[in-house]
């Protein structure tokens, strides 16, 4: 770690750790992980990254006084009209990373709406979705991601997802989707001010 100058360990599905029958952390697990923070020839900051039960590993006192700010993720909420703009504010970050079709945008109103229902507000679902349309893509003459993309691969990311009767990126009108999709989205996408008529 030191030639290669790595300034950040980030260590994902952390809760393969901790003990199913025991709920914590293995005391070798845990010295291993304390001697690594402690370890002066390193000094790199360490980020740790698991599910619910990942928080388990801050019952441990002397792990607990190392790791600050923790941060839980939770999936976006439709009905909260903050969470709506930060799941399209995310969507506008990632949209910025890869190549689409001219013309269609998956931060725009209709494609938000789209990934909610398809994700159920779920980053991983989400960035699932968007990895292998983009596999999808790469394999075609012009590798840009299209609708059809996003319907294959949410086929093949979120195929055991019994709530959702129909594919969110096959269906033309956002009304029938939210029909179709009412135990997922109640309530229905925002929609964009029309402006009056003037005789």
């Amino acid at each position: 770690m030191k030639e290669q100058n790595v300034r950040m360990l980030i260590f994902d599905e952390f809760q393969n750790l901790i003990d199913r029958d025991s709920e914590k952390l293995s005391d070798k697990a845990a010295n291993w992980l304390k001697e690594l923070i402690n370890d002066e020839d390193y000094k790199v900051s360490i980020v740790i990254v698991g599910l619910e039960r990942t928080k388990k590993l801050f019952e441990n006192d002397q792990l607990r006084s190392r790791f600050w700010n923790p941060v839980r993720m939770r999936e976006f909420n439709w009905n909260d009209e903050k969470q709506r703009l930060d799941l399209k504010r995310f969507l506008q970050t990632v949209g910025k990373k890869i190549k689409i079709q001219e013309g269609l945008s998956i931060s725009s109103n209709e494609m938000v709406y789209r990934f909610y229902c398809a994700s159920g507000g779920l980053v991983r679902y989400i960035m699932n979705i968007i990895a292998v349309a983009q596999e999808l893509a790469a394999k075609k003459d012009v590798a840009v991601i299209e609708m059809k993309d996003f319907a294959k691969a949410y086929s093949m990311v979120v195929c055991g997802n019994s709530e959702i009767a129909v594919n969110p990126f096959f269906e033309e009108s956002t009304d029938r989707l939210q029909a179709a999709l009412a135990v997922v989205a109640p309530s229905p996408p925002p929609q964009r001010k029309r402006s009056k008529a003037t005789n």
